[in-house]
């Protein structure tokens, strides 16, 4: 069981840190791949490994399809959401991230988490309200600098994907208070106390 085990990692990985995803339609052939697992038990350990790749390549192509589309990028937008986590406070702006996005008239998979910056000191995002923000997005980028920290790849494993900035407009506004059990709300009282 063990090099099961390892053969799965071995196509994961490969998945993760090969050059290039297989294209999509690579992962209809899973269920093939398994039944050849059950009846071909000599060549089981490299089935299981082109199910794990085929498995983690159909898992990023999913991901990736939440990502903002080329057309909204760098462009201003109306959208709705939850505020999600605790937003973090600075002298002259707020960072938050909007989960359960809505964008009017959106041609793709909505993106599913954005993270934002506020420039402004008055109005505090709360964890659990539902807002609704003329936001300038764009798609989530990195710097390729070897050796250092990469961005794009942080923001690819926390699930953001899009991150922009809220413009002045006044669309912008509150338009439904956090809910009696949500448990943001609850985190924050208790990083308060």
């Amino acid at each position: 069981m063990p090099q099961h085990a390892i053969a799965i990692l071995a196509g994961s990985l490969l998945a993760l840190f090969g050059n290039e995803l297989a294209d999509r339609f690579w992962s209809a052939y899973l269920p093939l791949l398994l039944l050849f697992f059950r009846y071909c038990p000599g060549h089981r350990l490299l089935l299981l490994a082109a199910a794990a790749y085929l498995w983690s390549a159909a898992w990023f192509h999913h991901h990736l399809d939440h990502r903002l589309i080329d057309a909204y990028d760098n462009r201003v937008t109306v959208v709705r959401g939850f505020v999600d986590d605790l937003p973090v406070v600075e002298t002259e702006r707020v960072s938050f991230y909007l989960d359960e996005l809505e964008i009017d008239a959106y041609p793709a998979p909505l993106p599913r988490r954005v993270r934002l910056a506020w420039y402004q000191r008055d109005i505090r995002p709360e964890p659990g309200e539902y807002w609704r923000l003329a936001v300038k997005l764009r798609q989530p980028r990195g710097l390729s600098n070897p050796g250092g920290f990469d961005f794009e790849a942080w923001q690819f494993a926390t699930g953001i994907d899009a991150r922009g900035y809220v413009v002045d407009s006044p669309v912008n506004g509150k338009l439904a208070a956090a809910g009696a059990f949500d448990p943001h709300r609850w985190r924050k009282r208790l990083a308060a106390a």
